[in-house]
Order: C-alpha cells, then sequence, then structure tokens
C-alpha cells in the first residue's frame, strides 16, 4: 500500500531519518572504538602473559591415557572406561 505524504510531512520523514542516520553511524563509531579499545587490552595482557610464562616453572602430574588398540569390537569398551573426556 502506497502512501501519499503531504510536502511538510515529506520533510518531516527526511529529517528524522536524517538524525537516525546520525545516531546510528555515532553508536557504530563508539562500539568500533570500544572493540579498538577491548583488542588493545588484550593484546597488552597476551604479550605480558607470554613473557611471564617462560619464566615460571610449573611442573605438572603426569597423564595416564589408556591407549586403544584399533579393535573396533571393543571401541565402545574403551570409549566408556575412558575418562578423557
Amino acid at each position: 500500500m502506497l502512501e501519499t505524504l503531504e510536502e511538510g510531512e515529506v520533510e518531516k520523514q527526511m529529517l528524522e531519518r536524517e538524525e537516525t542516520e546520525n545516531r546510528l553511524f555515532s553508536l557504530m563509531a563508539k562500539a568500533q572504538e570500544l572493540i579498538d579499545n577491548f583488542n588493545e587490552s588484550n593484546n597488552k595482557s597476551s604479550s605480558s602473559s607470554q613473557c611471564n610464562s617462560g619464566q615460571s616453572n610449573i611442573k605438572l602430574p603426569p597423564l595416564k591415557i589408556s591407549s586403544f588398540n584399533g579393535d573396533t569390537n571393543k571401541w565402545l569398551e574403551f570409549h566408556e572406561r575412558s575418562d578423557f573426556f
């Protein structure tokens, strides 16, 4: 359904559209700024973590992983008793 707008109504609609677009672009710019700041912050903390990770001497306990011999008939049994998942 098409509407016919009077001259004053058209101008009002155009102004409203322009204001809406301006708000949209402003919000998009703020969102991008927040994303950039977040990424910068993560990059700084990531690089400092990498520097510190080489300095720590943490020894983890050994992992006991059961092995699967490849017998497809025994896969379910192996999978059910495995604690790797």
